[in-house]
């Protein structure tokens, strides 16, 4: 029971990392003269720098607290190659 429950939360915690890395990107779009710049969409990047920044903490707050669950190898895994 213990060991299902630490496996799910780990697989919660990354899920929640591998929805911000799947984000799309979509450059910022310049604002016409005078006007405010339009706002960033919901669930979007305007880089891939800002993308990788908002989903490296997560992908590490997983390996780091579930080391030894398959979550936590894989979130490990994926900051490596993100990186």
């Amino acid at each position: 029971y213990y060991a299902a429950q630490k496996e799910a939360k780990a697989g919660a915690l990354l899920a929640q990392a591998l929805v911000i890395a799947e984000a799309q990107v979509v450059p910022a779009i310049a604002p016409a003269p005078g006007q405010p710049a339009p706002p960033v969409a919901p669930g979007t990047f305007t880089t891939e720098a800002a993308k990788l920044e908002a989903t490296l903490p997560k992908l590490m707050a997983t390996a780091d607290t579930y080391p030894s669950t398959q979550a936590g190898i894989s979130a490990r895994f994926q900051a490596a190659i993100a990186r």
